[in-house]
This record gives C-alpha cells, sequence and structure tokens, in this order.
C-alpha cells in the first residue's frame, strides 16, 4: 500500500485519517465468487476517505488453493505470477487495528 507514492505499513501512517473499522485479510480462504470487506466507513467518514482516495494504491496479492498466484490493484485485472513476496519494509502491517465508527 502507498499513501502519496510512499510505503505505508498501517493506516495510522496516512495524517488525519478518519475513524473505521478493518478486516484482517491476510490469512483468510475465500470461496469462489466470494467477498471481503476490507475497509468500511460511514457517515461523516465518508467524505474525509474520499479526500484522501486518490492519494491511496492498493495492490493485492493472492493464490488459489492450487498455488497458482495473482497481482491486482484497483486499475487493472489480475495478472499471473509465480508467487507473493513482499519485502518486510514495504509490507502492510498484518496486525488488526480497529477505529471505532462514528
Amino acid at each position: 500500500m502507498t499513501y502519496q507514492s510512499k510505503p505505508i505499513q498501517t493506516w495510522d501512517d496516512i495524517p488525519a485519517i478518519p475513524t473505521f473499522t478493518q478486516s484482517h485479510i491476510g490469512s483468510r480462504i475465500l470461496p469462489a465468487e466470494d467477498v471481503i470487506q476490507p475497509l468500511a466507513y460511514r457517515g461523516k467518514q465518508s467524505k474525509k476517505f474520499l479526500a484522501i482516495d486518490n492519494d491511496v494504491r492498493i495492490s493485492l496479492c493472492y493464490c488459489s488453493i492450487y498455488d497458482q498466484c495473482w497481482l491486482t490493484d484497483r486499475e487493472k485485472d489480475p495478472l499471473p505470477i509465480d508467487e507473493c513476496e513482499i519485502a518486510k519494509r514495504t509490507a502492510f502491517s498484518n496486525s488488526l487495528k480497529t477505529h471505532p465508527s462514528d
């Protein structure tokens, strides 16, 4: 994940981030056609998130149970890759942080 083209390791790395609730998706198994909502916000928070939305980039790497892996983001279709690997210094935190919604 990046914010203003710089890697971030937690949501708290974004100045003045509004409150939100997040799901931990790093170790979950997602059945075909299923959906996980990784981030939820509502009410007044919507405007705050929309204000930073263009500065946040999220890339996701995921693998099937058959060890086929893909890399995707919200701008392009998934690309097949050999494996999911990321340097620790640029990895988004696996710790679950919950910011209660208003």
